[in-house]
């Protein structure tokens, strides 16, 4: 058996993504505590930030394997190459990522278990886990097929805000979707800066995604729309009251967004080269986006 040394096992489970799943727990925790919710059990946040990140590595390492077994993936496309450089072999990537989808799931049946005893209630958490699990492994056929961002969208914005009012207060806020629009808008950024850099071989191994079907430039206009919305939203939403005033630190940010999204726009220019690394970019947007955020939230509660 070949023996694989830490930074492989890093590189097969993308963990600069982390951001995207982990950040909506966050913020969605410290935005209850802002509305006066007890968070007594807190530390199921952190359980939830565990959990989410093991369904995070099981979803990134089997859409490598489906895209590697699909065409998808070759020593031409950008990203990391564990499987097309021989890092590691398919089946190797395959029993990784079911191995990290089993320990996820027995995880969230331990959330499960720890939602009935604390709050008698236990079922909304298991439709909130089964459409997390199950969104990781329909992602790569929905992504061949022009339905990735709509499944992003609903896995690391959607689930994880409802899910993380439940398993704090036993309940759902439905208000929590107002921090899923701008979060998941962000992060379905980094499936759309990869999958505009990807159209050449996209095309290559007949998929279809997003991408392809729009075209190159409105898939500029269209990333740079994604990074621009979320200011927009918590700005509105600051100015009505309806999130406190300091959530206006987010535009300390805008820069970098303004700069991501130009990085996009000059690929219309200059070639898919310069958005190679757009998705890493992105991802740190989102942890920057995402932290001070949380800090506006907490600074609300003491002033």
């Amino acid at each position: 058996m070949t023996k694989h040394c830490t930074k492989e096992w890093m590189l097969a489970v993308r963990p600069w993504s982390y951001p995207a799943s982990t950040m909506p727990i966050i913020v969605t925790a410290t935005y209850l505590a802002w509305k006066g919710i007890s968070l007594g059990n807190w530390w199921m946040a952190v359980y939830a930030l565990l959990n989410i990140i093991l369904l995070h590595s099981a979803g990134n390492a089997w859409s490598d394997y489906k895209d590697f077994t699909k065409g998808v993936d070759s020593h031409e496309s950008y990203g990391q190459h564990v499987l097309t450089a021989g890092i590691f072999r398919a089946d190797e990537i395959k029993r990784l990522s079911l191995c990290l989808l089993a320990a996820g799931t027995l995880m969230g049946i331990g959330l499960i278990f720890l939602c009935q005893h604390l709050y008698g209630e236990w079922l909304t958490l298991l439709y909130i886990g089964l459409g997390g699990v199950l969104s990781a492994l329909v992602y790569p056929i929905c992504k061949y097929n022009a339905l990735g961002d709509l499944i992003i969208l609903i896995a690391y914005a959607v689930l994880p805000t409802l899910g993380t009012s439940f398993i704090l207060t036993g309940q759902i806020d439905w208000t929590v979707l107002l921090l899923a629009l701008p979060l998941g808008l962000i992060t379905d950024g980094i499936l759309h800066t990869n999958n505009t850099r990807d159209i050449p071989t996209d095309k290559e191994a007949s998929i279809h995604t997003l991408p392809m079907i729009i075209g190159h430039k409105a898939s500029a206009i269209w990333y740079f729309t994604e990074m621009m919305i979320p200011y927009v939203w918590v700005g509105v939403l600051s100015m009505f009251g309806i999130f406190p005033v300091w959530t206006v630190f987010i535009f300390l940010t805008f820069p970098v967004a303004i700069g991501n999204g130009r990085m996009m726009m000059k690929s219309l220019r200059c070639g898919l080269d310069v958005i190679a690394n757009l998705d890493i970019s992105t991802a740190k947007l989102q942890l920057l986006f995402s932290l001070i955020l949380s800090f506006a939230f907490i600074l609300g509660i003491f002033i």
